[in-house]
């Protein structure tokens, strides 16, 4: 199953990054796999680059799109949604599709 991080990146940082997305990304990827004495300062990266999102607001929101969804299940705070034409046992492990087909970002804006 995929996992996907959401966070939604500073104005400023997307002018700097305007011609070099691939920049922001590196510049992301190397957090996540900082070492963990590293971890401070990958923090404090990290919280100049991103802008706090309301996490309960956009579970509320997920929860709220997708109930007459009937491939769609929530636990706790993770949400899957199951291709019910994949067959699982093929490749070992279940199938999930991203939110992406189902929320589009000026919904949430």
């Amino acid at each position: 199953m995929r996992e996907f991080y959401l966070f939604e990146i500073k104005s400023e940082v997307i002018k700097k990054f305007h011609d070099n997305y691939e920049g922001l990304y590196n510049v992301l990827f190397d957090i996540h796999y900082l070492k963990s004495e590293d971890i401070v300062l990958g923090f404090k990266i990290f919280d100049s680059i991103v802008k706090p999102m309301n996490k309960e607001l956009f579970n509320q929101f997920i929860k709220e799109k997708n109930l007459s969804n009937e491939s769609y299940m929530c636990y706790k705070d993770s949400h899957t949604i199951n291709d019910f034409s994949y067959n699982e046992r093929r490749e070992g492990e279940g199938a999930c599709l991203g939110l992406a087909g189902l929320v589009s970002w000026s919904d949430w804006t």
